[in-house]
C-alpha cells in the first residue's frame, strides 16, 4: 500500500495526534499543535470524531451510486433536524443491497477546513471515525475513548458517552447493547489498523464537490488546461495560415495583372488605361456599402450605353463620390450629346472630363455626381 500519513483531529483546540500509516504497520508521530514537524510527502488522511457526523442506514434498491448520492439525502429528510441543502453527504453501498450515509453540517465541514490549514494540515481525506473503521473492515465492535465509547454493529455505527453507556443494560436480544458487555478495544489502535486495510480512495470521504482538495482535480485541470492551450495554438495557427495565404494569394494576382497589362498594351498600343477589372469590383462594391446611389445610376447608364451602339464602353470605376464611366465615341459631339443623356438621369449632373483620340474614336471620361441638395 502507498504510505499514508492519518491524522486525528479532535477539536479546534486539541492536540492533533499523527501516525505513519504503510506496509510495515503504523508509526506513531506523537501529538502536536501543527502538523510542521510531519512528513510533507505523504498523502494526509484525517479522522474526525463521530460525536459530530451523523449516521444511518438505509435501503433504497438498486441504483447507481450517483443516482443514491442524489436520492438519499432527501429520503433522510425526516430524521435530519437540519435542511439537507445545508448538509454534505457521504453513502457508501454495502454488499447486502444497503447503504451506510454519513453527513455532517457543511459549515462544521467549513470550520474544520479552515482550522486545520491554519495547522498546515492539508487532507485529502476526511471521514469520521466509525467512517474509517467500516472502511477497514471492522463489522462490529466496541472502542474506548476517554470519556466516549465507540459502537459499532450492522446498522449502529455511534459514539455514545460513558454517563450514558452506563445507563444502558445489556440485552441479548439487541447487538448493540450486547456490545457494551463486551471487553473494548483501543480506538486508536483500531483506527491505526483500519487506516492500513481501507482503500486508498475511500468511499466514505466528505471532501467531494465542493470541498474536494485542489490537487483532486489537478489531473483534470491539467487536461483542460492543455486542451485550451493546443485549441488556441490551433487557432494562431489557422490566423496565421489565413494571412498567409490571403498575401500569397494578392502576390499571384498582382503578377497575373501585370501579364494582363502587357497582353492588354500589345493588343491596344494606343490605351491609356489598362482595365482592373478587381480593383473596380472591390471600388463598386465599396460604394454600394456606403449607402450611395451607385447602383440605380449605374444602371441607368448601362441603359443609356446599350440602347446607343455607336458608344462602346472601356471603364467603369468609382472614385471620389462619382461615378466614372469611359466611353469611346465617333467624335466629340457624340461623347458631349452622351454626357447630356446622362445629365438628364434623375438627381444626377454629368461633366465631361479628359478627352483623347484613340484607334476607333474619341475616347472620353464622363463623371455622373448627385445633384447637390
Amino acid at each position: 500500500m502507498q504510505d499514508r500519513l492519518l491524522v486525528r483531529y479532535e477539536s479546534a483546540h486539541a492536540s492533533l495526534r499523527a501516525w505513519r500509516i504503510g506496509d510495515a504497520g503504523a508509526v506513531a508521530l506523537g501529538s502536536a499543535t501543527d502538523a510542521s514537524q510531519w512528513p510533507r510527502d505523504l498523502t494526509t488522511w484525517v479522522v474526525v470524531p463521530a460525536a459530530s457526523v451523523g449516521y444511518a442506514l438505509t435501503r433504497m434498491g438498486p441504483l447507481r451510486r450517483e443516482q443514491l448520492a442524489r436520492a438519499i439525502p432527501f429520503a433522510l429528510e425526516d430524521q435530519i433536524a437540519e435542511p439537507v441543502e445545508r448538509l454534505q453527504f457521504a453513502v457508501v453501498p454495502r454488499n447486502d443491497g444497503a447503504q451506510e450515509a454519513w453527513w455532517v453540517a457543511r459549515a462544521q465541514l467549513r470550520e474544520w477546513m479552515e482550522n486545520l490549514a491554519d495547522r498546515d494540515v492539508t487532507p485529502s481525506v476526511l471521514l469520521p471515525e466509525t467512517a474509517l473503521l467500516a472502511e477497514g473492515g471492522v463489522a462490529a465492535g466496541r472502542f474506548d475513548d476517554g470519556a466516549s465509547s465507540l459502537l459499532l454493529h450492522t446498522s449502529v455505527r455511534t459514539s455514545i458517552p460513558y454517563a450514558v453507556l452506563a445507563d444502558l443494560e445489556p440485552d441479548a436480544a439487541d447487538e448493540s447493547l450486547a456490545l457494551r458487555a463486551r471487553e473494548p478495544g483501543s480506538l486508536e489502535a483500531a483506527l491505526c489498523e483500519a487506516a492500513q486495510r481501507a482503500p486508498n480512495r475511500p468511499a466514505s470521504n466528505l471532501l467531494v464537490e465542493t470541498f474536494a482538495p485542489r490537487h483532486a482535480t489537478s489531473s483534470i485541470r491539467a487536461v483542460w488546461r492543455t486542451a485550451a492551450l493546443l485549441g488556441l495554438l490551433a487557432a494562431v495557427l489557422a490566423t496565421g495560415w489565413l494571412f498567409a495565404d490571403r498575401a500569397r494569394l494578392e502576390q499571384r494576382r498582382e503578377a497575373l495583372f501585370e501579364q494582363q497589362q502587357a497582353i492588354y498594351r500589345e493588343a491596344v498600343p494606343g490605351a491609356r488605361q489598362v482595365p482592373d477589372p478587381v480593383g473596380q469590383l472591390r471600388a463598386l462594391r465599396g460604394a454600394d456599402r456606403e449607402g450611395s446611389q451607385f447602383l440605380e445610376t449605374a444602371t441607368a447608364v448601362a441603359s443609356l450605353i446599350g440602347a446607343n451602339p455607336q458608344l462602346k464602353l472601356q471603364q467603369i470605376d468609382w472614385r471620389n463620390e462619382a461615378l466614372e464611366v469611359t466611353v469611346i465615341a465617333a467624335d466629340v459631339a457624340a461623347l458631349d450629346a452622351f454626357r447630356q443623356q446622362c445629365d438628364q438621369l434623375p438627381g444626377t449632373t454629368a461633366e465631361l472630363g479628359a478627352v483623347a483620340r484613340v484607334p476607333g474614336g474619341t475616347e472620353g471620361r464622363i463623371e455622373l455626381r448627385k445633384k447637390p441638395a
